[in-house]
Order: structure tokens, then sequence, then C-alpha cells
């Protein structure tokens, strides 16, 4: 089963959990509907990136965000470009970077603000390496949800 289909069924099963207590009359946190979890991760030469997708309150509202970090192999001037994009199922399928760039040069974190991500789209996030010279070691984005 792939991780895609994995978190879905997790997310369903949370859902059914959910609407299930509330029928009986249990008692449940405010936010006990809410998903929020990592569903992707790469790595590029030490540039550590996440996907981390939140729904609240089941009604399929996602928002996603990257979470980004780089290890001590990223120094003397090398640096992570990292980003989120989102493309649209309908027309085009063409990825489009939503985010502001992200710049890490040693082993420290950042991430990108939340971004809708409803029902129709899909998102991903990304992360490229260069060395001090400019020169490109390679790029990877998570899979998309």
């Amino acid at each position: 089963m792939k991780e895609q289909d994995i978190n879905k069924h997790l997310r369903r099963t949370l859902i059914a959990t959910a609407g299930l207590a509330l029928a009986l009359g249990v008692a449940t946190p405010a936010n006990a509907t809410e998903f929020e979890g990592q569903v992707s991760s790469k790595d590029v030469a030490g540039c550590h990136v996440d996907l981390v997708v939140k729904d609240y309150d089941s009604t399929q509202t996602y928002y996603a965000q990257g979470v980004f970090y780089a290890d001590s192999s990223v120094n003397n001037g090398d640096v992570c470009h990292m980003w989120l994009e989102r493309r649209t199922l309908s027309g085009g399928y063409q990825w489009t970077q939503v985010s502001g760039m992200h710049y890490l040069h040693d082993s420290s974190g950042d991430s990108t603000y939340w971004y809708w991500d409803g029902p129709g789209y899909r998102v991903e996030a990304c992360a490229a390496k260069f060395r001090a010279s400019g020169a490109f070691v390679g790029q990877a984005c998570t899979s998309e949800y």
C-alpha cells in the first residue's frame, strides 16, 4: 500500500472514530477531528524536507506546510534552496511555487507558512542543494498530497 493511501486510510479511520464517538455522546476534545501529520519526506545531500498536512475539523479543508532543515554536511558555503509548490488536477498539471524560497546555509531549520490545499489540488515540498561554487548538487520533491 502506498504511503499516500495509508494516510488517506488513517484520516478516514480518525474521522469515522470521531463521528462514532459523537453519535454515542462520548465527550471528545474540541480538536479531536483535527488531523495534522507529516505525509512525506525527502533528502538531498543533507537538505531535508518534510511535507506536513493539516485538516481542520474533518471538513477536507487541507493546509500544507514545508518543514526544512539542513544537517551538518551543509557547510563551507553550501546552500539548500527549499520551497512548497502546488498544482491543480484540472488543466495543465503544472507545478507552481506557492511559498517563498527558503535558504539554509548550515545545520538549521525553517518552514513555510500554511498554504491551502483543498479538493482538486496537490502539493509537494522541494529541496535543491548547491555548492559554494554554485554547482548544482541535486533536487528532490516529496510525494504529492
